[in-house]
């Protein structure tokens, strides 16, 4: 018998494996876009501990100042700097809230400040607080006697508080009044002269101007830190409205120191507030003050025969790339006792000097002996005129930094080998084309200028000569005459002698206008200059 058929094992089904656990999976978040730094906040360190400076100051001088905050909702933003507006409490009490707006100019490193109600205004009147173009460029100042009114100056405009009505008034620089032609005006204050009367100073009152009003701009740097001396390059006094158009623009300076009249007066005028920006100076616009003087200091193609003037003496030069020049003088039947004296050989108008007859008794101004001429009845007035223009500014203008009486800040002057000179011709080597200047002269520092030095003409020499001989010499007004005139007339300089070059060291330099401080300086050859006494 078989065996008996035994049942199949059924067949099991292996477990499956049991499945790993997926690890959660993390949702992709973007992460959160950092806070844009705003421009009030991202200020250099240097900025940011000028301007704790000056709250900290006002903090202390203000009584009643409570709680000062920086004030997050009020955010003003500007390429030429960085705003910062603080709030605070005045005498605890939280329904009369304060404001201060401060002001850091980017290019000047300046800090400016406006409190009260006209920082108030100003922030109120903003179209676009992220894209603000006028600014403070200078501090809130006290302005009459009795009523303690405040200006801040702005860069198109004045805003004037006025405590009696507690009311803010907008000056535009350019369409301003003047309420008087006697007095100057900076940033629309108007401010006495303190001149004699026989100077006569007169601003733009009841002249025509508009038509310089698109060459009028604003200052990026702020308050101008700079004077740049100029010559008309004519022998005529200037009018306010008379300036010519050069190519597609006005060249308006700020002043203008004209003739003596024939009453013995002078003349100062005024063409345009000192707070704005005119075309007059090239790399020195936006720093500076630009101040013309009536001289024809070389012969020209297109001026007068200079060999005829009887307004100064024409010289024969030590100076390399000027064999000629024009200093200009005046005569007077009063100053008698006051003589100049010139080698013969070195007067290019002697013919013209010597037909010059004074007062009534007709006596000639004029003589000759020996081969040295001697000119009688000198004066300088219009010199002079110059000085005080320029001590006004200095004294009631705002200029931040500058000191006429400091000898490093009179910018034609260098020193060479321990001796003072006094740099006569270009202070640069430049490409026009390439916009390209390679300056021996920091353009950027405060102080006095002369056009010739920094710019494309070859104007205000003698100006800044005799105001270094005035001011940091100490000399009397004949004598800076007498001493321009020996360091300048040919004679003095021995015969078939060479003046050596001297080279100054580059200190600056300049691409289509960004200024910067070069890492291989160049040497600057220096051929036309003054040995200072």
């Amino acid at each position: 018998m078989g065996k008996p058929n035994t049942p199949p094992r059924p067949k099991t089904a292996k477990p499956a494996k049991a499945a790993k656990p997926k690890k959660p999976v993390k949702p992709k978040v973007k992460p959160a876009a950092p806070v844009a730094k705003r421009s009030m906040d991202d200020m250099p360190a240097e900025s940011l501990e000028a301007l704790k400076e000056r709250e900290a100051a006002i903090e202390a001088s203000v009584p009643g100042i409570v709680n000062p905050t920086k004030d997050a909702t009020v955010v003003l933003l500007s390429p030429y700097g960085y705003f910062r507006v603080v709030k605070f409490d005045n005498q605890g009490n939280a329904a009369d809230r304060q404001y201060y707006l401060y002001f850091t100019n980017k290019r000047s490193g300046g800090v400016f400040e406006v409190h009260g109600t006209i920082a108030w205004t100003y922030m109120n009147q903003l179209p676009n607080r992220d894209n603000v173009q006028d600014f403070p460029i200078q501090d809130t100042v006290t302005v009459g006697t009795k009523a303690q009114d405040s200006l801040s100056a702005f860069s198109r405009h004045a805003l004037l508080w006025t405590q009696a009505t507690n009311g803010v008034t907008k000056r535009n620089y350019v369409d301003y009044a003047p309420s008087k032609e006697t007095v100057f005006i900076a940033c629309t204050r108007e401010i006495d002269t303190g001149f004699p009367a026989t100077l006569i100073y007169k601003n733009w009152k009841g002249e025509k101007t508009n038509q310089y009003k698109p060459n009028r701009y604003i200052r990026d740097a702020g308050m101008p830190t700079q004077i740049l001396l100029h010559e008309t390059a004519t022998s005529g006094s200037m009018n306010i409205s008379g300036v010519r158009m050069e190519k597609n623009y006005y060249p308006v300076p700020h002043f203008c120191v004209n003739n003596i009249d024939n009453s013995g007066n002078g003349q100062i005028l005024q063409f345009v507030d000192i707070a704005e920006k005119t075309y007059h100076g090239e790399l020195l616009n936006d720093r500076s003050v630009g101040i013309e003087f009536v001289n024809e200091p070389l012969q020209e193609k297109d001026h007068p025969d200079l060999a005829k003037s009887k307004a100064g003496v024409y010289l024969k030069t030590v100076l390399d790339k000027y064999s000629k020049l024009h200093i200009p003088l005046e005569f007077d039947e009063s100053k008698a006792d006051q003589t100049l004296t010139v080698n013969k050989s070195d007067l290019i108008n002697w013919s013209a000097l010597k037909t010059i007859e004074v007062g009534a008794a007709k006596t000639k101004a004029a003589t000759e002996k020996d081969g040295v001429v001697t000119l009688k009845f000198v004066k300088s007035d219009k010199f002079e005129h110059l000085a005080s223009l320029m001590r006004l500014l200095q004294d009631k203008g705002g200029f931040p930094g500058l000191d006429i009486d400091a000898a490093e800040q009179h910018r034609s002057v260098v020193t060479v080998d321990k001796k003072q000179v006094f740099v006569f011709q270009h202070g640069y080597d430049g490409k026009e084309k390439e916009k390209l200047y390679h300056y021996a002269i920091d353009i950027r520092q405060r102080g006095i200028y002369t056009h010739g030095l920094i710019g494309g003409h070859h104007d205000g020499y003698l100006q800044g000569l005799y105001m270094y001989l005035k001011l940091i010499k100490k000399q009397q007004p004949l004598a800076c005459l007498q001493s321009m005139l020996d360091m300048i007339a040919k004679s003095k300089l021995p015969k078939d002698a060479k003046r050596p070059p001297l080279k100054l060291k580059e200190l600056l330099t300049v691409t289509k206008g960004k200024e910067e401080v070069p890492k291989s300086p160049k040497e600057i050859t220096i051929t036309s200059y003054l040995e200072l006494p």
